[in-house]
């Protein structure tokens, strides 16, 4: 079992060093098989992200930092990459701050990517594929079509895809499929993508290391509903390889 440490900013919260004290003396009594798995941050300014990142210092030695990238925050991805005592430090986005801008999502995930760092996604993803309320405007954007973005976004070291990975995050996709060693999908008006298994953990272990739902029954409820049916297919009972890779990571 893991813990993630994340700072709060609200009116009335402790400041960052108590925050981080408060995390220490809770880490510190953790029992056996519990670990602290990830610390995120926020930072306004490379002034305040370095003497953040300094305060944190040997006390979490060898646990991960994510530093959160608002909108206006593009100094945070410039700055880990000029850095390489940084090399340990990532990168969160809340993805519900960009339904609508799938556009800036792209360019922030081809920037982590391009500069070999790792992602946190956070925010709504507790569906499949975005969730429309308005033609054209998805209220959440949808993990597995966020996932598979990722896949391809790592795969590809951030290049340019002339305007897939847009429409794959809006959810205008003909059909999604997965089996033991692939997961494909049909965006409109391209050809069919396939990612193998391996494509795929190689991303969640190198690149998106966790994406974050308000529930753990939705999504996994959802994934079961595009998995073949183990009685009436010709995949036995054998285990579902690409299912559980998408799942196997924290949340």
């Amino acid at each position: 079992m893991s813990i993630l440490f994340t700072e709060q900013r609200s009116a009335g919260d402790p400041d960052f060093s108590t925050q981080l004290a408060i995390a220490h003396a809770v880490a510190s009594t953790l029992p056996p098989g519990i670990r602290v798995s990830t610390l995120e941050l926020t930072a306004e300014n490379e002034g305040e992200m370095d003497s953040r990142l300094n305060q944190i210092g040997d006390t979490f030695a060898g646990v991960p930092v994510f530093v959160e990238a608002k909108p206006g925050s593009g100094f945070i991805i410039d700055r880990l990459a000029r850095h390489a005592k940084m090399r340990d430090v990532g990168v969160k986005v809340r993805t519900q701050g960009m339904v609508g801008e799938e556009d800036k999502l792209v360019h922030v995930m081809q920037s982590v990517a391009q500069r070999d760092r790792k992602l946190i996604l956070a925010g709504g993803l507790h569906h499949l594929v975005p969730m429309k309320r308005f033609p054209g405007h998805p209220d959440h954007l949808g993990y597995l079509t966020t996932l598979i973005a990722a896949a391809e976004v790592h795969g590809a070291k951030g290049r340019a895809n002339d305007g897939w990975l847009e429409q794959l995050l809006q959810g205008d996709v003909s059909s999604i499929s997965l089996d033991d060693n692939q997961i494909e999908v049909m965006v409109r008006g391209w050809s069919t993508a396939r990612y193998s298994t391996e494509t795929i953990r190689d991303a969640r272990d190198h690149f998106l290391q966790s994406f974050s739902s308000c529930s753990v029954e939705q999504p996994t409820r959802e994934l079961k509903s595009i998995v073949p049916d183990r009685k009436n297919s010709p995949y036995g009972s054998s285990h579902l390889q690409t299912a559980n890779v998408l799942v196997a990571r924290d949340w």
